[in-house]
């Protein structure tokens, strides 16, 4: 134990001249201090100055203070989020337990806790190291690197059973089961995901998620489908054995690669657009076969689709006041719908022209 050499002198002559009530034989004790009618006995699980967490999960890291029967006060400071100590004040003798989060951050993660008492001179020092805890799977939790839902379901069994994550977390999974699906009336749903589309391997309830872009579900947005290949965004918990998001703490990131923000291809629309469903596209504007209600072919790189009329916000015929040309590149929003089952966009919105000229 590390005590400004002043202070050793001063707690060892006090030892001498008052002592203990029952004088420590010094078996496994890493410091003693007395003075007067106080007594303080400070000694960690390690059998040192330190403890050294491997993992987690393992209760028996501890601080013993021992008073040794005497009213002696101590306080304990210096513990960082992630460490939790069952008591940081006392008068008399206690075990003090050591509680951690597990240890994501890819490195050892250290902290320095300091026992003092306004009774008695001199501080203890307590050093506190973590490794990195390892996980099982791929991913970092991040937005970059979502978890997959292996690493996912690992991470949540770290955590102490119905207490959250302190931190949202991304995983990155397949839908194999729908219970509720995106409605209007709440504006969430609540799926499982898993680490493919074929079983429920290392499974993660979805609760009560919101939609892309963290919102509220409204009507005609494409609804999440068993396959789909989803990233969700939120805080997560082990509910007494369920690995899950916490229920309305969780949002869709993205469906099939897209977010909400994203302009899809004109590909993806015709190969996995819903009917009714509302679609963001961008294209170079072809063939205007009507200029009052804004009929034309869009093109991209990866197909080509037909805008049955253009509105305004408020569903006005529109397009005749755009000054839209053949060769402008469009963006436009609009639902799908077919048209003797032929995919097309119907009553879409512009939301940017640029024109032939400027590109």
């Amino acid at each position: 134990m590390k005590f400004r050499i002043k202070y050793i002198l001063v707690a060892l002559f006090a030892t001498v001249l008052f002592g203990c009530a029952d004088e420590y034989d010094g078996t496994g004790v890493d410091s003693k201090v007395s003075l007067d009618d106080h007594c303080l006995y400070v000694y960690c699980s390690d059998g040192w100055n330190s403890i050294d967490i491997s993992s987690y999960r393992d209760n028996n890291y501890y601080i013993q203070i021992n008073t040794n029967g005497t009213k002696t006060n101590w306080k304990i400071a210096g513990a960082p989020d992630w460490l939790k100590l069952s008591s940081t004040t006392g008068d008399y003798s206690e075990k003090v337990t050591l509680q951690v989060s597990p240890n994501f951050t890819f490195n050892t993660r250290t902290a320095t806790l300091t026992v003092t008492s306004t009774d008695m001179p001199g501080s203890f020092e307590i050093s506190v190291s973590q490794e990195r805890t390892y996980l099982n799977g791929s991913g970092e939790g991040t937005v970059n690197y979502p978890f997959d839902c292996e690493a996912a379901y690992n991470y949540i069994g770290y955590l102490v059973n119905n207490v959250e994550s302190e931190s949202d977390i991304y995983i990155r999974g397949y839908v194999n089961s729908i219970k509720q699906e995106y409605n209007e009336k709440n504006g969430c749903a609540t799926f499982s995901i898993s680490q493919d589309q074929w079983n429920s391997y290392n499974e993660i309830l979805v609760s009560s998620a919101l939609y892309l872009g963290n919102q509220k579900y409204s009507s005609n947005k494409r609804n999440v489908l068993i396959g789909d290949e989803v990233v969700i965004c939120g805080k997560v918990i082990n509910k007494n054995g369920t690995r899950q998001t916490v229920d309305n703490k969780a949002y869709l990131y993205s469906v099939n690669g897209l977010t909400n923000e994203e302009i899809q291809s004109i590909s993806y629309v015709l190969e996995y657009g819903l009917i009714g469903s509302k679609y963001r596209i961008k294209g170079i504007c072809t063939s205007i076969l009507n200029t009052k209600y804004g009929n034309y072919y869009l093109i991209d790189d990866t197909g080509e689709i037909y805008i049955y009329g253009t509105v305004d916000r408020s569903g006005n015929n529109c397009f005749e006041t755009l000054g839209i040309s053949e060769g402008d590149t469009l963006t436009i929003e609009g639902p799908l719908d077919e048209h003797i089952g032929v995919p097309q966009i119907k009553n879409g919105v512009v939301i940017d022209i640029q024109k032939a000229g400027n590109l």
